[in-house]
């Protein structure tokens, strides 16, 4: 249930069905993008020094889905790169618009 709850949440952000005429905005991708790379990533952290071999331990193919799940959102977030405009949207937002600086450590 923990694993899924970050995506249940990101697809009802992204749905474009809010009532406030900000759900399924385009700078909101990249940020929710980003937002489920760290999520995954930390369960990840998480989940390798696990005794899978313990009784009370998850079984093992958490791990697998997890690391399924983070290759395969990596390759959609890697799609970004053809797709500029959702780093325009994100950088021109202006609450957002030094989140990829700070993220990617760019200096001025």
């Amino acid at each position: 249930m923990r694993l899924l709850a970050p995506f249940a949440e990101a697809s009802k952000l992204l749905e474009g069905r809010g009532k406030h005429g900000r759900h399924g905005a385009i700078w909101e991708v990249l940020i929710t993008f980003e937002w489920l790379l760290n999520e995954l990533e930390a369960l990840k952290e998480r989940l390798k020094d696990i005794d899978y071999n313990d009784p009370l331990a998850p079984e093992d193919h958490l791990m697998l889905n997890v690391n399924l799940a983070h290759k395969k959102l990596s390759q959609y977030y890697s799609k970004f790169d053809d797709a500029p405009v959702y780093y325009a949207a994100t950088v021109l937002h202006p609450h957002y618009k030094h989140h990829l600086e700070a993220l990617w450590k760019v200096p001025d």
